[in-house]
């Protein structure tokens, strides 16, 4: 099941999915787009991770000036090596235009 975003074109946008492990577990992750991993160097977007006390750890991806190519099904796979599993999280980015 997907999540929704819905965003005005032109504007930026994060996209995250979460984790509840512990802070020095080790992870790998990243965003597929269009059954393609994202790549972290793409001139608009922008691979972030935040730890947070409660043990929760956040993976995200910034989108700035969203635009036509940016819309559509985003999948967040996150790795966590120690525990041997896999989070997935699914979201639809869509886009609507001011005053349309």
């Amino acid at each position: 099941m997907y999540d929704n975003v819905v965003v005005q074109k032109g504007s930026n946008v994060t996209l995250t999915c979460q984790g509840y492990i512990h802070p020095d577990e080790e992870v790998s992750w990243n965003y597929v787009y269009h059954h393609h991993i994202i790549p972290r160097n793409v001139t608009n977007k922008k691979y972030m991770e935040k730890s947070h006390w409660t043990g929760e750890r956040t993976f995200s991806l910034l989108i700035t000036t969203v635009s036509k190519t940016d819309v559509g099904k985003y999948k967040c796979t996150v790795y966590f090596k120690g525990l041997n599993r896999t989070l997935e999280d699914f979201i639809n980015l869509k886009f609507y235009e001011s005053g349309k």
